[in-house]
């Protein structure tokens, strides 16, 4: 902005990191492969967030891994910025069958927090070109140690490094899906 408009100085302010990395922490103990692992989602259950995709990666996953777990914690309500009931059956139906959980959206950051240490892996399949900005998600899960599998777009590029901070699926290519289960695998 200051190399484009240097009179702007003045008003420019960097926002640094809005998580808490005090109550965002990894696990006292070592996330242990378990049993059972969970895949967590956090956010809007909304069209605009690419849960279809997936929960058709887990479908592909859950052949292979029977103790994989998916859950979607967030608003559903179209009123709070969810997709709505018809969304939420749309979804359910696509994972039938399948060990799939729709949790309400925890407000509480130590709650939360607490959510994400108990995950073995996160996964924030945005496909809101237009419609995230800074998606605080996915530094939340890394706070916590987890590594993130999102989509490509270029709101992450700021701190998603494939390979290195976390794994970046393409979500226009036709087998989407099965990038993301890549991913996830």
């Amino acid at each position: 902005i200051v190399e484009q408009y240097p009179n702007a100085e003045s008003f420019v302010r960097v926002i640094i990191n809005p998580v808490n990395t005090k109550v965002f922490t990894p696990p006292v103990q070592p996330r242990r492969c378990g049993e059972t692992q969970t895949i967590l989602y956090t956010g809007r259950i909304h069209p605009e967030k690419g849960l279809n995709l997936l929960i058709e990666a887990f479908r592909e996953l859950y052949a292979d891994y029977p103790n994989l777990r998916l859950k979607l914690m967030g608003q559903q309500l179209t009123a709070h910025g969810g997709g709505g009931e018809a969304y939420i059956n749309q979804l359910k139906s696509l994972c039938k069958d399948l060990p799939v959980e729709f949790a309400q959206p925890v407000f509480d950051i130590h709650s939360l927090a607490d959510e994400l240490r108990k995950a073995d892996y996160y996964c924030y399949p945005s496909l809101a070109f237009l419609g995230e900005a800074c998606p605080v998600a996915p530094l939340e899960a890394m706070a916590t140690g987890l590594a993130p599998v999102t989509s490509d777009l270029p709101q992450f590029d700021d701190y998603l490094t494939h390979g290195e901070t976390g794994l970046i699926f393409e979500r226009n290519a036709k087998n989407a899906s099965h990038l993301l289960a890549e991913c996830l695998r």
